[in-house]
C-alpha cells in the first residue's frame, strides 16, 4: 500500500470515529466500508483537502449531495 492510500484509510478511520459511525445528511448509522469521503464545501466550489473540510457519508446522501453544500 503506497503512503498516499495508506494516509486516506487512517483519515477516514479517524473521521468514522469522530462521527462515531453516523451519516450527518440522514443520521443512519453504518460501518466504515458503507461510507465514502466528501467534501463539505466541495472541491469544484474552492473547497480543499483539508480534514476539516472532510465528513464521512453513506453512499446514497453522497451521490445525492453531488457537488452541492448543505447550506
Amino acid at each position: 500500500m503506497n503512503k498516499n492510500v495508506a494516509r486516506k484509510h487512517r483519515i477516514n478511520a479517524l473521521l468514522w470515529e469522530v462521527q462515531k459511525g453516523r451519516c450527518p445528511r440522514c443520521g443512519q448509522y453504518f460501518a466504515r466500508n458503507e461510507m465514502t469521503r466528501d467534501h463539505i464545501i466541495p472541491k469544484s466550489k474552492g473547497g480543499t483537502d483539508r480534514i476539516e473540510n472532510l465528513q464521512l457519508m453513506c453512499q446514497p446522501c453522497n451521490q445525492t449531495k453531488d457537488d452541492r453544500t448543505d447550506e
